[in-house]
């Protein structure tokens, strides 16, 4: 994976990631592509369209300050998540 750090080093513009979900998050490549670009500043996320919201990209950083933003990418994740989590209790 020498061409990862190769082409973080000669990123200018940024990566875009079209699809964040939890299995990127997991992944080896996720794990190599957010371990050597080390720029925040150049990662940027595609948001789809949501109820009241087109989609859109926006920088890492903003999505991490926004918690709607959040919520917009993740909801039905997090939601199977909290189900998930709350039907191991009982």
């Amino acid at each position: 994976f020498k061409h990862y750090k190769k082409a973080a080093e000669e990123t200018r513009h940024g990566l875009l990631i079209l699809q964040l979900t939890d299995s990127y998050l997991q992944s080896k490549a996720c794990r190599w592509e957010f371990g050597y670009v080390r720029k925040p500043e150049l990662v940027h996320v595609y948001v789809p369209s949501g109820d009241e919201s087109p989609g859109r990209v926006v920088k890492w950083d903003e999505l991490m300050e926004d918690a709607e933003l959040c919520k917009q990418l993740f909801g039905e994740f997090l939601e199977q998540e909290f189900q998930g989590n709350g039907d191991a209790e009982d």
